[in-house]
């Protein structure tokens, strides 16, 4: 198989005449197959060979930092992984099982990054996220594992679902344009339909099946997953380095601080009229979090001092 069809196929650029010619060379033997799950590594090892001079941009995988740039080797060895083991698959080609690779990917705080999938879907991942896809996709379903918020374009194909797995419940599409967020350590899950029709399957919740429409939302409430409109999809530009806020919360305003600019913030004097008022801005992470905070002092009136070793701020 040529390499270049191969690597079109990897980064989602293959015309259908090309994945179809991908696919019955993978299927004719099992060298063949051990091939294509070696290229594939090549190719996602090449993808991560980050110069240490001059940061590379792929289509594959980039890592969007708090001040926009690219993330250095370093620290790409220690954020994304791609798994050293093969996981059993039936039906990926429709004949007898085969193995395809998992590729798993952590983004830490105050970092964002954008995938592009096998199928062509980009996904963008905020902060301390941790997301597993597979090289290849089954011929008959899209899988993915979120664990954070991931926002969501995906390919339209009716006969092939797309299923988001978290640990709060599943959301299923054919093509849309969504968000969904599901921190395994809060109980919040929120999903945010832009474009397309959405399924929503809950865990441990009443119920049944959530259908959503365009510039709608479903939010786990009490176990019970309500639907509302999207009152303000500004807070959906993470994925464009912007931070927004609608009459939140100031506790909430810290919350996406945090994430976004990868700090710890301690609130040490509870003040009621500050934590009970709601307040309205918007940031850009690469204006970093001191401008944040002083923009914001100019509507809430606080001091806050900074541990710069332990990355911890102190508000009172």
């Amino acid at each position: 198989m040529d390499k270049d069809i191969l690597y079109k196929f990897f980064d989602g650029t293959a015309s259908l005449e090309e994945e179809m010619a991908v696919r019955e060379w993978m299927e004719k033997s099992e060298n063949n197959l051990k091939s294509f799950f070696k290229e594939r590594m090549l190719f996602d090892a090449m993808i991560l060979n980050i110069n240490k001079r001059t940061v590379e941009k792929t289509r594959h995988f980039q890592f969007i930092s708090a001040k926009n740039i690219f993330v250095k080797i370093a620290a790409a060895i220690a954020i994304i992984i791609t798994v050293g083991f093969f996981v059993r698959n039936y039906d990926i080609i429709g004949k007898d099982s085969i193995y395809t690779a998992i590729n798993s990917v952590f983004v830490p705080a105050g970092q964002r990054a954008k995938l592009i999938l096998s199928d062509g879907s980009i996904v963008w991942l905020n902060s301390q996220t941790f997301f597993q896809y597979p090289s290849v996709f089954a011929k008959n379903i899209r899988e993915v594992k979120l664990d954070g918020e991931a926002y969501f374009e995906v390919k339209a194909n009716k006969k092939c679902p797309f299923n988001v797995l978290t640990s709060k419940g599943n959301v299923r599409v054919t093509g849309t344009k969504f968000n969904v967020m599901a921190y395994s350590s809060h109980e919040s899950f929120e999903t945010a339909l832009m474009e397309g029709r959405v399924e929503i399957l809950p865990k441990n919740a009443s119920g049944e099946i959530v259908v959503l429409k365009p510039n709608q939302k479903s939010t786990l409430k009490n176990n019970v997953l309500v639907v509302e409109p999207i009152s303000d999809s500004n807070e959906y530009l993470w994925r464009d380095g912007l931070i927004a806020f609608k009459d939140k919360p100031f506790m909430d305003i810290l919350s996406k601080f945090e994430k976004s600019f990868g700090v710890k913030i301690i609130v040490i004097d509870d003040n009621d009229y500050i934590l009970k008022n709601t307040y309205t801005g918007k940031f850009r992470v690469s204006d970093g979090v001191d401008y944040s905070l002083g923009v914001l002092q100019k509507s809430i009136h606080f001091e806050y001092n900074r541990d710069d070793e332990k990355q911890i701020i102190y508000i009172k």
